[in-house]
């Protein structure tokens, strides 16, 4: 089977983006060529060349404006200019596909939703995998001007154009379909991932083996990711206790239009023994984090199955998280980690005490068991099949 990925993130160079998408079309790309078949990434970019990336083909172009449809761009990119580059990016990328079509067997179209990519899609045997939705992936959600309202309206569009859409994460998917009124549901199928099991280690510092345990938050700082209960949780816990530190790596970002750099600093100076911020960890540093971590937190406001909970499991680390992450085909309450209904700081602060000190020792290794268990179904040879299972219906109904 020739599968054709349409994304507007991939690579640039030799290096991935870091971004979740660009991981696992990566990954879903390499496990699909291993099982032989034979992928094509197509990717809206800044150039136009064909390469190849780890062996696998990746066609690349830049936007380009039809000349007949300039003048409404001018007339428009005032108030719409970033909604109007996502439409001819997706003109762009398609005609492309196109192109490649008339003269290169592709048997299936796998699109993502970001940037509206697929708001142009050809008419072939297509799929549309949900990786975000802007209507509520937005950092700065009391400023909603025209533009931010037309790239709402495209995604929309866009979603609306396809029949079979899937996703990995139950709460967006359910509420993309209440907010689209969609017939289908969305199928929610499991990242594949490599499951990498790494060993529990006890921390370097005996003192801190004693008494102090070690809460880590993984991700970027930003509203959607939940960054202002992250604040009132460290905030109120740290006031109150002296037996536990915060660690937090990922890049700072935005909340309601402001960064999150200087809440950063001042935890760092009211609480420098018991709170530390890395806005980069390599990946050796970052698997210690996990390994040493007693809890791993995840208080998304809205997410999409994050990668932070199969990375932390991995390592037999517990996960507390938002019922908003989307982690409901992952993480069963009290059975395999924990799930979090509200977003009550008070609430998160004591649920993350009876955790740390008041979980036996057995319960936490039948809970140790249980994770990998649920792990399993990312497994990425199995995750894949899957996958491909969805592909060749989608081709036989076509």
């Amino acid at each position: 089977m020739h599968i054709a990925f349409v994304t507007p993130e991939f690579l640039r160079g030799d290096q991935l983006y870091p971004g979740g998408l660009s991981t696992y079309t990566f990954n879903t790309a390499t496990a699909l060529q291993a099982l032989g078949h034979q992928v094509t990434i197509f990717l809206s970019g800044d150039t136009d060349r064909e390469i190849a990336f780890r062996g696998i083909r990746v066609i690349e172009r830049r936007t380009r404006i039809p000349w007949y449809l300039m003048p409404l761009h001018l007339l428009l990119k005032r108030w719409l200019s970033d909604g109007l580059d996502r439409c001819w990016a997706s003109l762009t990328i398609n005609r492309a596909l196109r192109g490649r079509m008339s003269v290169d067997r592709i048997d299936i179209v796998h699109y993502t939703n970001w940037k509206a990519i697929g708001l142009f899609r050809v008419s072939h045997p297509s799929i549309l995998r949900i990786s975000s939705y802007d209507p509520l992936w937005d950092n700065n959600p009391g400023n909603l001007h025209i533009g931010k309202r037309f790239i709402h309206w495209l995604e929309k569009c866009s979603i609306r154009r396809f029949e079979r859409i899937i996703g990995p994460g139950d709460h967006l998917a359910r509420s993309i379909e209440q907010d689209l009124g969609l017939k289908r549901p969305i199928e929610l199928l499991p990242t594949p991932v490599d499951i990498r099991t790494g060993q529990r280690q006890e921390a370097s510092d005996p003192v801190q083996v004693k008494v102090r345990k070690k809460v880590l938050y993984a991700g970027s700082v930003s509203h959607i990711k939940g960054a202002a209960l992250l604040f009132e949780i460290i905030g109120a816990y740290l006031k109150r206790h002296d037996d536990t530190e915060f660690v937090i790596a990922g890049k700072a970002g935005v909340v309601n239009g402001r960064s999150c750099k200087e809440q950063l600093r001042v935890f760092s100076e009211m609480f420098p023994d018991h709170f530390q911020y890395h806005p980069h960890l390599e990946r050796s540093m970052l698997d210690s984090e996990y390994a040493t971590a007693d809890l791993v937190i995840i208080p998304s406001l809205i997410d999409n199955f994050p990668n932070t909970a199969l990375e932390a499991m991995s390592h037999g680390t517990l996960v507390l998280a938002s019922d908003t992450a989307s982690l409901g085909t992952l993480l069963k309450d009290g059975d395999n980690g924990f799930v979090m209904k509200g977003r009550d700081p008070l609430e998160w602060m004591e649920r993350i005490r009876k955790i740390l000190f008041d979980l036996p020792g057995d319960e936490r290794k039948a809970m140790s068991v249980r994770m990998l268990k649920a792990l399993s179904a990312h497994d990425k040879d199995q995750a894949i099949r899957r996958l491909l299972s969805v592909y060749q219906d989608t081709v036989n109904k076509r």
